[in-house]
C-alpha cells in the first residue's frame, strides 16, 4: 500500500484522509515532535480533548518515589530528548531491543 501524503511543509496536528484498496478510510494527523504521523480508522480517530501518548508531557518528577529509591546503571536521556508519554515509550522500546540483543549474545 503506497499512501499519497499531503504535500510538505507538514505542520503539527495536520491531518489527511486516505481510502485504502479494500475501501477503509484512515486518517493520518503528523506529529512535528517526533516528524511521524499516525492512522486511525476514520471512526477511532482522536478528537480534540483525547489523552494520547503525545500530548502527555513527561516531567523531571519522580512522583512519590523517595530520594535514593531509584538506581540507574546508564545514563537516562535528557529532558530535551524526552518531552511526551510517546517519546518516554520509544525510549524504552529501544532499551528493550538492545537489552534483548545482549541476552541473545550471551545465549
Amino acid at each position: 500500500m503506497t499512501i499519497a501524503y499531503p504535500d510538505k511543509p507538514w505542520t503539527d496536528g495536520q491531518s489527511f484522509t486516505y481510502i485504502t484498496t479494500n475501501g477503509d478510510e484512515l486518517v493520518g494527523v503528523y506529529y512535528k515532535a517526533t516528524n511521524s504521523w499516525t492512522f486511525a480508522t476514520a471512526e477511532n480517530t482522536p478528537s480534540e480533548g483525547d489523552v494520547l501518548t503525545t500530548n502527555v508531557l513527561a516531567t523531571e518528577r519522580a512522583g512519590n518515589v523517595r530520594a535514593g529509591e531509584l538506581h540507574f546503571d546508564r545514563s537516562m536521556p535528557t529532558y530535551d530528548e524526552v518531552v511526551t508519554q510517546q517519546d518516554v515509550n520509544w525510549y524504552l522500546y529501544d532499551e528493550i531491543v538492545k537489552l534483548q540483543a545482549l541476552i541473545e549474545d550471551l545465549s
